[in-house]
């Protein structure tokens, strides 16, 4: 949803605008940190779709998980410490197998 909401940033300003709605409207910033917060989910959510097929296998977390530490990363001041926490909790479940207690 958060995706869609960022493709349609212009027909939101124009509507807001036409209607004088610029209280429903997004600050310029807030737009930034929506595409980058889409940026980020984007491979849970490629990852959450493949591993929850019924007919996916165990072994396709350990992949999944490397290709999300991987490529989540961002530039925005807001999101730098969240990446960092994401790619932490990562490393913990996946990667830390000889303390893994789960």
């Amino acid at each position: 949803m958060a995706n869609r909401l960022a493709e349609q940033r212009e027909p939101i300003e124009m509507y807001c605008a036409l209607h004088k709605k610029s209280n429903l409207n997004l600050e310029p910033h807030e737009w930034i940190i929506l595409q980058e917060f889409t940026k980020v989910l984007r491979y849970f959510d490629d990852a959450t779709n493949e591993l929850c097929k019924a007919n996916a296998p165990i072994s396709a977390q350990l992949p999944a998980a490397k290709i999300i530490y991987e490529n989540i990363q961002t530039n925005t001041i807001e999101f730098i410490s969240i990446v960092e926490s994401l790619k932490k909790l990562i490393e913990k479940r996946f990667f830390d197998l000889e303390n893994n207690r789960y």
